[in-house]
């Protein structure tokens, strides 16, 4: 299929209480070198003066105002609703994009009309500080006890990028609400959204890869930059381990159920570990588990909407598997 020349970007980002850093998150998309890009300003019902700020500050973006916080999931497919461009940029506040970010991911998509997804390698930003550190590689593998993990996969296609700049086609975004009924799974809400994402795109035969691009990312800056899960709020925590559930029910026993032996024993081992060590997680793990169980119905559902939508074989995503 012939790629339109000089597409365009539509840049959608989400705010709930971004002001520490959303005025340089914006200031390097408006610098970037390539600029067919249209911004859509998506709030979550913040306390904060972000959106004030941001509304006075910047008249060239559209501003979509949730009345409450409904959430990454919900707030990222609102926003979708409304842009227009040929490719989608998902873009968290805590974000600095290297000016060439934009037009590096552009032209390779512009090569390849089986890319789906694109982003560039992740870069520590600390105290207003652009690090010349890596977070990570930019490149994940997936591990069979469900961890994303950075690996050096070497291959062209991976199993997935990072969630907090990534870019998409349209093209494969109408394609994953064709089969799935939505973007991204609302149900989610904030945490492992993008993890289903990412087997939503393998089963639907759409290619992620690593652009040679740079993006400089804080990391959990909407909860108070806190790095590890035990040390995040107890409705943070609750929401990753229903969601982990989520991705077990939905992707593993559907596909590979013979690991689910391994994963119940793994689920027995970390409650045990919280009970000694973080007795707080461990409370939050059963409330996740419980939620979890709330939502049954629905992931039978979604099963056989997985079954149904599948134009790959599943050995396709064993090429991703990095060990358990």
């Amino acid at each position: 299929m012939k790629q339109q020349q000089n597409p365009k970007v539509s840049v959608i980002v989400l705010n709930w209480d971004g002001l520490k850093y959303i005025h340089e998150c914006i200031d390097s998309v408006l610098k970037q070198t390539y600029t067919n890009i249209e911004i859509l300003f998506v709030d979550n019902a913040s306390t904060d003066n972000s959106l004030i700020e941001c509304k006075d500050r910047y008249k060239s973006i559209s501003f979509i105002e949730n009345e409450e916080n409904v959430g990454f999931a919900k707030g990222m497919n609102i926003g979708i609703d409304r842009a227009t461009g040929n490719y989608i940029l998902l873009l968290n506040t805590d974000v600095y994009l290297r000016e060439d970010y934009i037009s590096v991911c552009v032209n390779e998509f512009l090569k390849d009309d089986t890319l789906g997804c694109i982003a560039g390698y992740e870069y520590i930003w600390a105290d207003y500080f652009l690090s010349g550190n890596q977070a990570f590689s930019g490149v994940y593998g997936l591990r069979k006890r469900l961890q994303i993990t950075p690996t050096n996969i070497d291959s062209k296609f991976v199993f997935g990028v990072s969630g907090s700049f990534p870019m998409f086609s349209m093209r494969s975004i109408k394609d994953i609400i064709q089969a799935y009924g939505s973007f991204f799974d609302e149900e989610f809400g904030t945490g492992w959204e993008d993890n289903d994402l990412r087997f939503r795109y393998i089963l639907r035969n759409w290619k992620t890869k690593l652009a040679n691009t740079i993006a400089w990312h804080v990391g959990s800056a909407s909860d108070r930059e806190n790095k590890k899960l035990v040390d995040k709020s107890i409705e943070y925590q609750v929401r990753i381990f229903r969601n982990r559930f989520f991705i077990q029910k939905k992707y593993i026993a559907t596909l590979f159920p013979c690991w689910n032996f391994q994963l119940y024993s793994l689920n027995l081992m970390i409650l045990f570990y919280y009970l000694l060590t973080t007795p707080r997680s461990s409370i939050a793990y059963v409330k996740g588990y419980i939620l979890y169980l709330k939502k049954l119905s629905y992931l039978n559902l979604q099963q056989k909407r997985i079954l149904d939508a599948m134009i790959v074989n599943k050995k396709e995503l064993l090429k991703y598997i990095i060990g358990f």
